[in-house]
């Protein structure tokens, strides 16, 4: 549980580095987008609190099931974004039901299988937003609601119910910002080239794999 803590606290530093001019232009320039992410952090809270009271939630089918849907939804968001004019920039035409779009998209990431970054990347683009900009609003929503998961198991932590060894905890620190700072660089790269359909087909590789596994009973 710390370490998971940790690992949450490392995934917000990446996204407040490597974010930080959109992040200091949306407090300065746009603050009722700020209001809007906050307020589209509520559904993230509510489903969280639903699912840790359903069981079998956490399973390999829900995995793979989830892996293989959401690849096909992105996949025809790329396709319906390539079709359209899109919104490219921060501005007051990016209206509050796109962002409040994007951000209650997030709390079906709960759902094991299912990306965050990328379910709120293909409500972006359904939305109307280009692929840069949908990729970039994706992780400024994701701020409050990774700060809420990470200080709610921190929690636990100060509470002294979790014993705590440094060393690994450090390590997975670094180790979380780097690959996740290395992530974040490449992603934005390879969207401008390619955009996110081979994300989707790779998605329903991978969830066919899970399946095959499951299936074998390996």
């Amino acid at each position: 549980m710390a370490f998971d803590a940790v690992i949450h606290l490392a995934t917000l530093v990446v996204i407040l580095v490597y974010f930080r001019k959109d992040i200091l232009d949306v407090v300065r320039h746009h603050r009722r987008l700020v209001w809007m992410i906050l307020l589209a952090t509520i559904p993230v809270g509510a489903v969280g609190l639903l699912l840790e009271r359903i069981e079998g939630v956490r399973s390999l089918p829900v995995v793979f099931i989830s892996l293989a849907f959401w690849g096909i939804v992105l996949m025809i968001a790329d396709t319906y974004a390539s079709r359209r004019p899109p919104l490219t920039v921060f501005t007051p035409q990016l209206s509050g039901w796109k962002v409040l779009l994007v951000g209650v998209a997030q709390a079906i990431a709960l759902i094991p299988g299912t990306s965050r970054s990328g379910i709120a990347i293909t409500a972006g683009l359904f939305a109307g937003l280009d692929k840069k900009l949908a990729t970039r609003l994706a992780f400024l929503v994701g701020v409050p609601a990774i700060a809420l998961a990470g200080l709610a198991k921190a929690g636990d932590i100060v509470s002294g119910s979790v014993e705590i060894d440094l060393l690994p905890i450090a390590l997975g620190f670094v180790a979380a910002f780097a690959s996740g700072y290395l992530a974040i660089s490449l992603l934005l790269k390879l969207i401008e080239k390619t955009g996110f359909y081979w994300f989707g087909v790779y998605r329903i590789l991978l969830a066919t794999v899970l399946f095959l596994i499951w299936i074998q009973g390996w």
